[in-house]
This record gives structure tokens, C-alpha cells and sequence, in this order.
């Protein structure tokens, strides 16, 4: 057993080989009185653990939820997702990572079990009362790795969580979820030296007063030979010099076009990719190795982003048409369902063949002009309406790419 802020919980592998060893990192993290910090490298099953204990506390607790917290929207979308397969629609999962305006909370928290929430969102809601911890049983921190300083995951423990009044009296109800967070291994896009992962894991540590449940060092040796016959390596597909230009045009035009709704409050979920800052101290050479790994459209979820695109078009359309403080805009709906022709041009591209990508992208372009000309036409002159097409359409002129129709490109990498 792990004592909390201090030593963590080794777990032992067993001849039974993976199975054996999550079944151990379950049973140590349900019986644990306290909390939990679990991190594993890739290829382990972490996502597994933390699924079947979340399973176990819904069993445990019916009348309780269970909430997850993560980073971004586009997390939020995808582990919705993959916690409704994991747990095989026996219990409603809830996604929420927009503006308070778009959910009837009472009536979401009444109908789902599980509720999946940005950090920012989750904060919010508590701080306003829309939501009290102490309504799930299981607090899940997803990579937090970012739980430090003044980050939203962080407060949220800080001043939120530990608030609530905890018993230690298994008679009486237990008010305080336990809370278990996880960390994400470094991948080739994600830099986790690893004397910062443990600065960061004893930070959290210290503060959620948890402990932390991994294997020993021989036992995660012994188990990656037994998952990998061979050193574990990332491979990244790598485009031809004509494929990189066009999914790197396609790229730069949908999220220019995208920019239009923030210009006029019509995103209601954030940038669709997040383009971190590089520290001007590191090496001119790695910095602009860097900002390739962040630019370059091979190295981004493109399954998340067509998620919250979807999710943004299906939000938006259910706005009010007026008499609200936001209502839904018919512009900002055209420019939605461009970039997701978009993004299905540049995986047609990436997966398929460019030629396919190319006649994908000039059919979004050409539909999308006549549309917004249509609206243009029937809207009133001062209207928002008017003012989002108008933009759209500046957006559409400053994009070469469009303003080919991807004539002149298919000419230059020969597919015409």
C-alpha cells in the first residue's frame, strides 16, 4: 500500500503475463483508501486500468458519477468515445467542452453517468455551484502532467476538492471522490524529460495527497519484453515533397477559413489545433525541428479534429435562431461544414490518393462560394449573418489555394 505524498505502490508482474499485471493495478488502486497516481509506458495498457476502475465505481457507487478531466476539446470528444465503447453503451457517457450556454446541465447530469469535462469547464461549474464534486465518486485527472502551478487541473484540486469534507467513518457516506491521475508517456511530439515527469508526478503527489501505484523497474522490463518482441519505436508517415505541399496548403486554408468564427464569437470550442510556443533559449536547429513536429500536418490527430468540427456543426445547428444571446448563424454553420470537407480532403490525401484529395477540396470550394452567395444576397446588409459571409469570403480570396480551385496546383504535381 502506498503511503499518500511519499513512496508509491509497486505491483509485481506475474508469470500470467499483461492481463495478470492490470488486473493487479485495478485491485491496487480500487482498495486503496486514499488516492492514486499511475503512469506507464506505451503499450502497457494504462487506458485499460483506468477504464476498468472506472467501471468498478460506477458498480460501487449507481447513484453517483463518475468525472473525467481533460486538456482540450478534442480529448474530451475522443475519450467520450472511447469510454462509450469501453464500457459497451451500458452507461451513458457525456462529452462537454463548449461554452456553459450550450448544455442544460441539470438535465445532462440527471441523464449520464460519466462526465467528461476540460479542465477550464470543470473549474468553472464548480466555482459557480452548476456542479459539486462531491456528486461523483471517481475524479479521473487525464495527463496531469499540467496539474502544476496555476493550470485549471491544479486549482481545481486546490481549492475545489479538498474543500469538501471527507469521513473516514465507511458507515457514513464518503463525500470526497477518490481521484486518480494518470500520465501520458513522451511520444516523438510530446518532449517529457524525465526528471521533469518526476518533479511534476511529486508535485501532484504532495498536492492531491495520493499515492503512487506503478510496477517495479524489473516488472515494467519484464513486461515490455513480453508486449514487444522488439525495442519499441514511433513511425510517422512521411509524404512525398508534392504531398506535403498540398496537405500543408489545405492545412493553412482550413484553418485560416476556421479563424473567421473566432473573429465574430461563432467557435463556441477553440482552436482547432494548438500551436505551442517554443522556448527561445533551445538551439536554433532543434527549434525549428520543433515547430516542424507542430506545423506539419502528419503529426496531428486529424480522427479529434474532424470530432470537434462534427461536434461544433451539431451544437451550432441547435442554437436558437433568435431571441438569445447566442443564436445559431447559418454563415458560421457554411463555414463549419467547409472545414470538415477540408479536413476529409487532406486524410483523402494523406491515406488515399492526391488526385481524390484535390477533387474532394474543389467541390467543398466551389459549393461554399455559391452558398455564401446565396446568404450574402438574402441577408440583411448589417446583419451578423452578412458580416461572418463577408469575412468567409475575404478569407477565400486571400487563400491561393482556393483561389486556384486547385487548377494551377493539380498542373504543378501532375495529377491533371
Amino acid at each position: 500500500m502506498s503511503e499518500k505524498g511519499t513512496a508509491g505502490s509497486h505491483v509485481q508482474s506475474r508469470r500470467g503475463g499483461a492481463e495478470n499485471f492490470r488486473q493487479q493495478m485495478i485491485e491496487q488502486i480500487i482498495k486503496s483508501p486514499g488516492n492514486e497516481i499511475t503512469f506507464l509506458p506505451t503499450g502497457l495498457g494504462q487506458m485499460k486500468i483506468v477504464d476498468a476502475v472506472i467501471d468498478t465505481m460506477l458498480s460501487r457507487f449507481p447513484e453517483k458519477h463518475v468525472v473525467v478531466c481533460v486538456l482540450r476539446p478534442a480529448q474530451v470528444l475522443s475519450g467520450a468515445q472511447r469510454l462509450r465503447r469501453s464500457l459497451k453503451g451500458r452507461v451513458p457517457v457525456g462529452a462537454y467542452c463548449g461554452g456553459d450556454f450550450l448544455y442544460d446541465f441539470p438535465k445532462e447530469f440527471e441523464q449520464n453517468r460519466v462526465l467528461v469535462f476540460t479542465a477550464g469547464l470543470l473549474m468553472r461549474l464548480t466555482k459557480l455551484g452548476v456542479y459539486r464534486l462531491d456528486q461523483s465518486s471517481l475524479l479521473v485527472l487525464h495527463d496531469a502532467f499540467h496539474a502544476v502551478r496555476n493550470h485549471p487541473m491544479n486549482t481545481l484540486v486546490r481549492e475545489y476538492y479538498w474543500k469538501l469534507a471527507a469521513t473516514e467513518d465507511s458507515s457514513e457516506e464518503v463525500v470526497r471522490p477518490k481521484l486518480l491521475g494518470t500520465m501520458l508517456p513522451q511520444t516523438h511530439t510530446l518532449k517529457r524529460p524525465f526528471d521533469k515527469l518526476r518533479q511534476v508526478i511529486r508535485r501532484l503527489s504532495h498536492s492531491a495527497q495520493a499515492g503512487i501505484c506503478l510496477p517495479t523497474g524489473h516488472a515494467l522490463e519484464s513486461l515490455a519484453q513480453k508486449i514487444h518482441s522488439s525495442r519499441l519505436a514511433f513511425h510517422a508517415y512521411a509524404p512525398c515533397e508534392d504531398e506535403s505541399l498540398l496537405i500543408g496548403s489545405i492545412q493553412k486554408h482550413l484553418l485560416h477559413v476556421w479563424d473567421v468564427l473566432h473573429a465574430h464569437s461563432q467557435n463556441h470550442f477553440g482552436r482547432l489545433i494548438h500551436f505551442p510556443t517554443v522556448n527561445e533559449s533551445v538551439q536554433d536547429g532543434e527549434k525549428e525541428a520543433r515547430e516542424d513536429l507542430y506545423v506539419n500536418p502528419v503529426h496531428h490527430d486529424w480522427e479529434q479534429i474532424m470530432l470537434m468540427v462534427e461536434h461544433s456543426i451539431a451544437f451550432t445547428a441547435n442554437l436558437p435562431k433568435s431571441g438569445a444571446a447566442h443564436c445559431k448563424s447559418d454563415a458560421a454553420l457554411l463555414v463549419m461544414e467547409h472545414v470538415r470537407s477540408c479536413i476529409k480532403a487532406l486524410v483523402v490525401c494523406m491515406g488515399e490518393t492526391m488526385k481524390s484529395a484535390i477533387d474532394i477540396f474543389v467541390s467543398s470550394i466551389e459549393e461554399f462560394r455559391e452558398k455564401l452567395g446565396d446568404l450574402y444576397d438574402s441577408k440583411d446588409e448589417d446583419s451578423l449573418e452578412i458580416r461572418v459571409a463577408k469575412d468567409a469570403i475575404e478569407a477565400l480570396e486571400s487563400s491561393p489555394l482556393a483561389q486556384s480551385l486547385g487548377v494551377d496546383l493539380c498542373k504543378e504535381l501532375k495529377v491533371v
